[in-house]
């Protein structure tokens, strides 16, 4: 079978294992009506207050110019939008998947929003149109790896201690044991889940050289989505500054991105400050 055709069987079992969280059921659900209104969303999101409460906190973030604080709801959707909210919404119900107690339901976790904030921080090296996606598409792009922890957390488990390892093919891996790559498979996630096109590309090839990519905004895309793995990793392993700059000064990406090494020194400070004081999870 090929990754397309072990794509839809994967994620057919997993939406008959409902664990699809509920939020996210209601936000696809509006979100996949060509009638729904900014109002349909407003009421799909609020029915979970922990996810209208992190939508609220999107919309004040530094990523959406405001000339002054929103606090509430309303006026949030107001301000991203029914496709901004949609996709972030989605993202942030689909972090439920997994049990929360579960060591590698917060390891992903953790991976994942230590990505995206490094997303954040590499936005001004991108145009508007990457730079307001980046974060989500960063939190998405191991998203997976998340099903697979459901398909399987066994198989999962051997991948990441290959990975931890330094296997050279954890990708080759992952598909002899689900039958597709978890970049793959998150696309498909993504594609089935309304998603907007670009982001499920980026994270398909978020693990393909640069050099064999095209299209400019797509080779960006991708480019910020390594540049943030790789920091993210070095923010997991080393608590120094030296060490997260020389760990990801020998990305790729980071040329493509017109990112230099006092860049990185600044945003290394940065997450490694967050970390120190025990940053929640922001938009």
């Amino acid at each position: 079978m090929d990754q397309d055709g072990s794509a839809r069987k994967l994620l057919d079992r997993i939406e008959d294992l409902r664990v699809f969280p509920p939020a996210a059921g209601r936000v696809l659900h509006v979100a996949q009506n060509p009638r729904s209104s900014l109002r349909d969303m407003e009421g799909a999101v609020g029915s979970d207050p922990v996810l209208a409460a992190k939508v609220v906190e999107l919309a004040n973030s530094a990523m959406y110019g405001r000339g002054h604080r929103v606090d509430d709801l309303w006026r949030a959707i107001q301000l991203l939008g029914f496709v901004a909210t949609r996709d972030m919404s989605l993202a942030l119900a689909l972090s439920g998947i997994g049990q929360r107690a579960d060591e590698r339901w917060a390891y992903l976790w953790q991976h994942a929003t230590w990505s995206a904030r490094a997303a954040r921080s590499l936005t001004p090296f991108v145009d508007r149109d990457v730079g307001r996606s980046a974060f989500l598409c960063a939190l998405l792009h191991d998203i997976g790896r998340q099903l697979m922890a459901v398909i399987d957390p066994e198989a999962l488990d051997a991948v990441l201690a290959a990975e931890r390892g330094g296997h050279p093919d954890v990708m080759g891996i992952e598909r002899r044991a689900f039958g597709i790559d978890h970049a793959a498979l998150g696309a498909a996630c993504l594609d089935r889940w309304s998603f907007r096109p670009e982001l499920a590309r980026a994270v398909a090839r978020h693990h393909q050289p640069i050099g064999q990519l095209v299209e400019p905004s797509e080779i960006k895309r991708v480019a910020l989505l390594q540049l943030s793995d790789s920091l993210a990793h070095a923010v997991e392993v080393t608590d120094q500054v030296v060490g997260v700059v020389a760990y990801a000064a020998s990305e790729p990406a980071r040329r493509v991105l017109g990112v230099s090494r006092s860049d990185l020194e600044a945003i290394a400070v940065e997450l490694l400050t967050e970390r120190e004081v025990g940053g929640r999870f922001a938009a």
